[in-house]
């Protein structure tokens, strides 16, 4: 009877205890849930400035100047050649030492771009609601791009040692020297202010533009000439293709690759900078919107060009193309038709 007892007393003493564990458990999993709440709303609260971008409601770091809401390509270009006269306030930590790594850090603390998830979003955009954030997740983009480009710049322009050089990730081999249109700094300018870009393939559209003509023109005994015209006429498509596949809006596509290529042809007149004008005219506004289309759900579109490097190329070897010697002969050319 004694030991009965004695058993029930212990049996009673076990339930307690493993129902008091199990509150504890239930306890421990609220907490978390509500730590990560509340890391949330820490974060919210570092990024306390309240700002409008194209009638949306968000916020911004209180040390952020919302003077970059309208800064240009043109602004960041004079930061990065130190050009700039903007008094823009020394931000926190250190980044790195040349611009790539500085950007590259500067991005990992913003939401991933290569896709949309919301609850990253909420953090910059508290006050709208998740369907709201997907109808407008173009324009949600567009305020985290100028974001990242603000702060790097100013951390590039407060680092007086760090040199303006973009390079692939590290895991990709060795930067192509030869048309490295990173040479140019409006070029620089256009990839900070559009982080959606994927560098690695600007790198990649580069080296196949000159693999490509080089194998297609020795096929077909072109002239360097011609391989030089349909190397322009595939270019703008290799950087759509490889780099610009987070972007869904066509007309932003075709003008972001043809910026990109021309850029060591801004401000140039001469013959050759207006035939290879002309030529990434071509690929950019021409063939480039023939061959391309807008994938992904309503609220996360994304961009395809679904042909192979070869085949855009063997494409621009088959475009008509005329043999010209002056610079109006150009002007008088159609979009269509490719000039050498």
């Amino acid at each position: 009877k004694v030991n009965f007892r004695f058993t029930k007393v212990i049996f009673l003493l076990f339930l307690t205890f493993s129902c008091s564990k199990q509150e504890d458990k239930i306890i421990s999993t609220e907490s978390s849930a509500a730590n990560y709440e509340r890391n949330l709303r820490i974060q919210a609260s570092n990024i306390i400035k309240k700002v409008k971008y194209k009638n949306l409601e968000c916020t911004m770091p209180e040390e952020f100047s919302e003077e970059l809401l309208t800064f240009s390509e043109s602004d960041f270009e004079q930061i990065f050649q130190r050009s700039s006269n903007k008094k823009l306030k020394k931000l926190d930590g250190f980044y790195g030492d040349n611009l790539s790594t500085i950007f590259e850090n500067v991005k990992k603390k913003y939401p991933d771009l290569n896709g949309f998830n919301i609850k990253e979003y909420k953090n910059f955009f508290p006050t709208l609601s998740d369907l709201t954030l997907k109808e407008n997740s173009e324009v949600a983009i567009e305020y985290i791009e100028k974001l990242i480009a603000y702060e790097t710049a100013v951390v590039f322009m407060h680092t007086p040692t760090a040199t303006p050089s973009l390079s692939p990730s590290k895991n990709k081999k060795g930067r192509l020297q030869l048309n490295d249109i990173f040479q140019w700094p409006c070029a620089v300018a256009l990839f900070v202010t559009h982080a959606r870009m994927d560098i690695n393939g600007i790198f990649t559209a580069n080296a196949l533009g000159l693999s490509q003509a080089s194998a297609v023109g020795t096929t077909f005994s072109l002239s360097d000439d011609v391989q030089n015209a349909i190397r322009h006429a595939a270019w703008a498509t290799y950087i759509a293709k490889y780099s610009l596949y987070r972007y869904s809006d066509v007309g932003k596509i075709t003008d972001l690759a043809y910026r990109l290529v021309s850029c060591h042809e801004f401000g140039l007149f001469d013959l050759d900078s207006c035939i290879d004008r002309q030529n990434n005219a071509y690929s950019a506004f021409y063939y480039l919107p023939q061959n391309i289309t807008i994938t992904g759900p309503w609220w996360n579109r994304n961009s395809e060009v679904s042909k192979t490097a070869l085949e855009i190329m063997t494409d621009a070897k088959d475009a008509p193309r005329v043999d010209v010697s002056t610079t109006s002969q150009i002007y008088n050319t159609s979009l269509g038709t490719l000039v050498y």
